[in-house]
């Protein structure tokens, strides 16, 4: 089975924003921070998660309003999330 982003919160979000994964299995895990033009803005994980769900806090202070993609990659698959920050 895939990794799953399942969700966001808050969303939209003003600040930041708590995402929520689940691994199927350990595994090496990156989850990564992309804007709309695709431009990496940030990485939350970057390493060996057990199996299960976790979550992530992206800190969007310094970035202006827009749409963000959470990207996250495991050698079993990825899985991507849109999100919001309005401000």
């Amino acid at each position: 089975t895939h990794p799953v982003i399942a969700g966001n919160s808050p969303q939209p979000f003003t600040s930041y924003t708590d995402i929520t994964f689940a691994l199927p299995v350990q595994s090496t895990a990156t989850l990564r921070i992309h804007d709309a033009l695709g431009r990496l803005v940030a990485t939350l994980v970057d390493g060996v998660c057990e199996a299960g769900s976790h979550h992530a806090r992206f800190d969007a202070g310094g970035l202006p309003a827009g749409v963000y993609t959470a990207r996250l990659d495991t050698p079993a698959g990825s899985a991507q999330r849109v999100m919001l920050m309005l401000r």
